[in-house]
C-alpha cells in the first residue's frame, strides 16, 4: 500500500509538471510573419449533410479581404442526402463544387479537391465552422514556400450556456494547447483537420507514401506527422485570435460519443507514437485514480483517501490550466460549473483510452464506419 501510495502522488506531481510544460510551450508559440503577397490559396472543404451550417461557413467565408484572383473556394459534397448542394448552387454560383463516388469518404474527398485546386496553398476547413475575416490573410502570412510546408492553428467550440457545451469547449481548448505544444518543442506532432494549411505539391505527394487509406478519419494528424518526420522546422502552429475557426459542438451524448470514438480509434495507427505517450500518461493517471477508490472500498480505505488526493490534485492544476487558456481565448465563462467539466473529462479520459485500446465500429454522418 506505501508503494502504491507513493506511484500514485509521483505520477500526480508528474502531471504537474506535464501541464506546466504544455503551458510554457503553447504560450512560447509566436506566429512566423511573412508578407504572403502573391500566395495563390485553395480553401478547402469537405460537407456531407452541412445545409444547416453550410451558409454561415462560406458567407464567413467570403467576408475575408484577402484579394479575389488569388483565392479560389472548393467544396467536395461527400455524397450529402439533403440541400447542401443546392444551397451551394444557388447562393455560391462562385464556389467550385466537386463530387465524391459513393462511400469513399472525407479523406479521399480532400484528396479529389487537393488534386483540382491551383491553389499553392491549400487551407481547410469544415462546413460546420466559422472563420475570422481576418482567417485567410493570417494563415498566408505565416506560410513561405521555403520556411513552412504546414500550418496547424486553433479551433474552439461555439460555446452555449449547457454543461455539454462547456465540456466540449475546455476539452478541444486544452488538445490545441497541447497541439502547439508539441509543434513548437518538436516533440510530437497533432493538428485539427478544421484548421490547418499545407503546401498543395507537399500534400499530394503524401499520398503516394501514406499508409492510412482504410482509417475512416484522421487526415489532419496523418498529414502533420508524415510532414514532421520530412522535416520538422517545417511545421508551425498559430497561436492567433485572427486564424482561431469556431466550430459547433455537438448536440447530444450519443452524437458526442460517436464523434470522440472517431478521434480516439485512430490513434493506434499514428505514424508518430510520441502524442500517443502524452494521452496515455493522463489515462495512466487516472485509472490509476480510479483503480485506488476500488480497491480501497474493499481494504482498510486508504485507496479512498489517496483517490481523492489525487483527484484533488488534478482537478485543480486542470483548473488553473483551463482558465489560462480561456482567458486567451477571451472566454472565461467556459468555466462555469466547472466540477461537473471536470467529473465528465476523467469519465471521457477513461472512455478514450479504451476506445484506443479496443476500437469498434461506429456512426459517423449516416454512415457506420470503424
Amino acid at each position: 500500500m506505501i508503494l502504491l501510495f507513493f506511484i500514485s502522488i509521483g505520477l500526480s506531481i508528474g502531471y504537474i509538471y506535464l501541464l506546466q510544460w504544455i503551458t510554457e510551450g503553447w504560450g512560447a508559440c509566436e506566429s512566423y510573419k511573412h508578407t504572403g503577397e502573391n500566395v495563390k490559396v485553395s480553401i478547402i472543404i469537405a460537407a456531407r449533410n452541412e445545409e444547416k451550417y453550410i451558409v454561415d461557413c462560406l458567407s464567413s467565408i467570403f467576408k475575408n479581404s484577402y484579394p479575389e484572383k488569388l483565392l479560389e473556394i472548393i467544396v467536395v459534397d461527400d455524397q450529402s442526402e439533403d440541400q447542401t448542394v443546392a444551397i451551394i448552387k444557388e447562393k455560391y454560383p462562385q464556389v467550385t463544387l466537386l463530387s465524391t463516388v459513393k462511400n469513399i469518404g472525407k479523406k479521399a474527398a480532400i484528396e479529389l479537391a487537393a488534386k483540382y485546386a491551383t491553389g499553392e496553398l491549400l487551407i481547410f476547413t469544415d462546413a460546420d465552422c466559422t472563420v475570422p475575416d481576418t482567417w485567410v490573410a493570417t494563415m498566408v502570412s505565416n506560410y513561405d514556400s521555403d520556411l513552412v510546408s504546414f500550418i496547424a492553428a486553433p479551433v474552439q467550440i461555439d460555446l452555449e450556456d449547457t454543461c455539454l457545451s462547456r465540456f466540449q469547449y475546455l476539452d478541444v481548448a486544452a488538445t490545441m494547447a497541447v497541439t502547439a505544444n508539441g509543434i513548437h518543442r518538436q516533440s510530437y506532432y497533432s493538428a485539427n483537420g478544421a484548421n490547418m494549411a499545407v503546401n498543395r505539391e507537399q500534400f499530394l505527394q503524401l499520398y503516394e507514401v501514406r499508409r492510412d487509406a482504410e482509417i475512416a478519419s484522421g487526415d489532419d494528424m496523418f498529414t502533420i506527422q508524415y510532414l514532421a518526420k520530412k522535416d520538422p522546422n517545417k511545421i508551425t502552429y498559430v497561436r492567433s485570435l485572427e486564424a482561431t475557426v469556431t466550430t459547433k459542438g455537438e448536440k447530444t451524448i450519443a452524437d458526442l460519443i460517436s464523434q470522440r470514438k472517431r478521434w480516439a480509434g485512430k490513434s493506434r495507427h499514428y505514424p508518430e507514437k510520441n502524442i500517443v505517450l502524452v494521452q496515455g500518461y493522463v489515462f495512466l493517471l487516472v485509472a490509476l485514480m480510479v483503480f485506488n477508490a476500488v480497491f480501497g472500498l474493499f481494504t482498510d480505505g486508504f485507496g479512498v483517501f489517496i483517490a481523492l488526493l489525487m483527484l484533488f490534485i488534478k482537478v485543480t492544476m486542470d483548473y488553473l490550466f483551463l482558465s489560462h487558456i480561456c482567458q486567451h481565448y477571451e472566454k472565461k465563462e467556459a468555466t462555469k460549473k466547472y466540477l461537473i467539466s471536470a467529473a465528465s473529462y476523467n469519465i471521457y479520459i477513461l472512455f478514450a483510452g479504451l476506445v484506443a485500446i479496443l476500437p469498434g465500429k461506429y456512426v459517423w454522418k449516416g454512415r457506420s464506419l470503424k
